[in-house]
């Protein structure tokens, strides 16, 4: 399972289930988009989810992922 979503909010799913994974959203100098209380973070999630849903491509900040064991 993936979750998008803050550290903070993957907390209280770590070690319950096996294989989960927080996506980790980096910018073109390979820093980690989070912002003021994750804002930057959900903004540009959503239009990665956005562009996966709809094939389209929405520009934003994030350059790559990574993906974090929780």
């Amino acid at each position: 399972m993936y979750f998008l979503t803050s550290k903070e909010y993957s907390k209280p799913f770590k070690n319950k289930l096996d294989n989960l994974y927080r996506v980790v959203l980096l910018d073109r100098s390979d820093m980690e988009i989070r912002g003021a209380y994750g804002t930057e973070y959900y903004s540009e999630a959503g239009k990665l989810f956005t562009s996966l849903v709809t094939g389209r491509h929405i520009p934003g900040k994030t350059n790559s992922i990574e993906l974090e064991e929780i």
